[in-house]
């Protein structure tokens, strides 16, 4: 008959296990934010104004703008719509909706003064985090080794 609670150096396993699972999703969480699939900041906008072209077409212009902010990049969608209240062809719209993706190493890209910070400091944050990712999975083995010798009574305990 087993019992975990029966053994707490196999529990304390366990629970170190648990948190290393954790501290692995955190690290996964952190690494796409990181790299802009989830914003470390996020910038959302929707506005609309109306326009009078000619003597009697007026438009409505509607923006819709989502973009995450990422330590390498961003990412994000641009929607706009431009629908004719009246003249000649009112009641008819037409919609684009645009794919944003900015690498903030690539000068081509962006021009905007703060990419080379954020493209340094997210290249530091990636690195930290791979070795983080890393050591949680050496660890991993280490600790599941460890219950595995505690539970088969091959070493009882840390002398």
């Amino acid at each position: 008959d087993f019992d975990i609670l029966s053994k707490p150096l196999l529990m304390n396993h366990c629970v170190s296990l648990v948190f290393l699972v954790l501290t692995f999703v955190f690290c996964i969480v952190s690494y796409a934010g990181a790299k802009g699939d989830l914003g470390w900041s996020r910038g959302a906008a929707k506005f609309s104004y109306e326009e009078q072209i000619g003597g009697t077409t007026t438009v409505k212009r509607e923006f819709d703008v989502d973009i995450n902010y990422g330590l390498l990049k961003e990412k994000g969608t641009n929607k706009w719509t431009v629908t004719y209240l009246t003249g000649p062809s009112a009641g008819q719209s037409s919609s684009e909706t645009q794919d944003v993706e900015t690498e903030y190493n690539n000068s081509d890209d962006c021009t905007a003064s703060y990419c080379d910070d954020c493209a340094k400091a997210g290249d530091t944050v990636v690195s930290f985090i791979t070795f983080a990712i890393i050591a949680v999975i050496v660890c991993a083995i280490f600790t599941f080794m460890r219950s595995n010798n505690v539970n088969s009574g091959e070493n009882s305990g840390c002398k």
